[in-house]
């Protein structure tokens, strides 16, 4: 059931793709961008002193898979004036699988292969003895690159020898663009953080096999995030004592639908997320 949501997943995000892509090569390690500091809204002047309800207040109701902004909640007079900022909001996402919320109101976005795309986030706060709640709904777009020749859902029922029980979750986009191949990978919900991210080949079918080249994945990311980058020549392995193949070679392995791609975690050092990459269509 949870493959065919994702193929259509995948069959939403290929519509929303454009084709304005214009080659450009993406610095390594492109983390999330952390919430930005913002100051917490002040109240009106003329505003009287008591709440009478409460607001979540935010940059924008939409954010882009593997992104993150601060939400402020809000005290409103009887007119819908604003009275203060609070500090005290508990908050509670109703989708945690496509957005979660942290006890400082700071809102991650996680890539997510089935719907809902969009969460509702409610927030509570006792004013003067009496317990207020507001809540806002959040919707989640589409981390993909403008133009990508090649993509793949990552899941844990797709992990060999054996499938692994886990809510983890990820896509990779592959991009042809002269000697390299540009990529973007988001992953989320891993058991920890990622330790490593390859694709394999060759293979056939559902087999298991050594690593072709190796995603540069840093010691700083988290159980969830996004990683955009490029593959060249230099990040193909050489195995059982012979020269690593050439980029054309592993582009025709992908073509050819001989390799997948998996990520690794401490707890599932085999993988814990893995998927066959197919040719877009676009």
């Amino acid at each position: 059931m949870r493959s065919a949501l994702a193929f259509v997943s995948t069959l939403l995000i290929l519509a929303s793709a454009c084709s304005d892509y214009d080659g450009a090569t993406a610095p390594p390690y492109d983390r999330p961008p952390a919430p930005m500091p913002v100051e917490p809204p002040g109240p009106q002047p003329d505003a009287p002193a008591y709440i009478r309800s409460i607001a979540i207040l935010a940059p924008d109701s939409v954010l882009v898979a593997g992104t993150a902004e601060r939400i402020w909640v809000v005290g409103l007079d009887s007119s819908g004036r604003l009275v203060d900022t609070l500090s005290n909001a508990r908050f509670k996402s109703s989708n945690a699988f496509s957005i979660g919320v942290s006890s400082e109101g700071i809102l991650t976005a996680f890539y997510s292969s089935f719907a809902p795309f969009r969460s509702d986030v409610t927030a509570s706060a006792v004013v003067h003895g009496d317990t207020l709640t507001s809540t806002k709904r959040f919707a989640v777009t589409s981390a993909a690159p403008a133009r990508f020749d090649f993509l793949t859902a990552l899941l844990p029922e797709n992990v060999r020898p054996e499938p692994i029980v886990s809510a983890a979750d990820g896509i990779v986009y592959l991009t042809l663009a002269d000697s390299r191949i540009v990529f973007t990978l988001l992953w989320s919900h891993l058991t920890g953080r990622p330790i490593g991210a390859h694709i394999h080949g060759p293979v056939d079918g559902d087999r298991v096999a050594g690593v072709l080249a190796d995603f540069p994945m840093g010691s700083e990311f988290d159980d969830h995030g996004v990683l955009r980058s490029t593959l060249t020549a230099e990040s193909i392995r050489a195995r059982d004592g012979r020269p690593p193949i050439s980029l054309d070679s592993l582009v025709t392995l992908i073509r050819n639908r001989a390799v997948y791609v998996d990520i690794h975690s401490a707890e599932n050092p085999s993988g814990e997320v893995r998927g066959t990459p197919f040719a877009s269509g676009l």
